[in-house]
């Protein structure tokens, strides 16, 4: 009976050992979403992104709305190239060359933006989408990057700011190169 018994739990124990993934078997992270993506049409990203500008920033009067409006067409253009890469302990988001970089393991990190501005970016992945914070001084930009079956990845977009009357939001389609 004993025999039997360490048999079966040796045997227990070997399947579990087989069945379970080592540490070089399972996927490094952020692994779904490293690439380079290409915009499916720039022109079409360009009319999203105005018509979402237009719609958060009606109810404004006219002299703020056509502030704002100036503002978030500047930190708002239509990226052609979008590159997600892992540098050592570090993700990469790089937008036709603007770059931000953060820690693999969800700690914000300060940099700055195209304009100068300082800016603190944090990523976090959850299954297929890859949650991007940009956070700024005069508002925040999230970015969720939803990876699909073959070679689609959407980029759903939420800017906030004290100054805005509401949230802004677009979704992007992108393709892997």
């Amino acid at each position: 009976m004993k025999s039997t018994a360490l048999a079966a739990s040796s045997a227990a124990a070997l399947l579990f050992a087989v069945a379970a993934p080592t540490h070089s078997q399972q996927e490094a992270p952020y692994a779904r979403f490293v690439g380079t993506y290409e915009s499916d049409s720039v022109a079409a990203d360009r009319q999203t992104i105005e018509d979402a500008i237009l719609r958060g920033t009606e109810p404004m009067g006219p002299l703020r709305r056509s502030v704002a409006r100036r503002r978030l067409r500047n930190v708002n253009e239509p990226v052609r190239v979008l590159r997600i890469l892992v540098e050592g302990e570090h993700l990469v988001t790089d937008f036709d060359g603007d770059r931000y970089v953060s820690h693999l393991d969800g700690r914000p990190q300060r940099g700055r933006d195209p304009e100068g501005k300082i800016v603190t970016v944090i990523y976090r992945e959850a299954g297929n989408v890859l949650h991007a914070r940009y956070v700024g001084e005069d508002g925040e930009k999230r970015i969720d990057f939803v990876r699909s079956t073959g070679d689609r990845l959407t980029l759903s977009v939420s800017l906030m700011s004290d100054q805005l009357p509401a949230t802004i939001r677009y979704r992007l389609p992108y393709h892997a190169r």
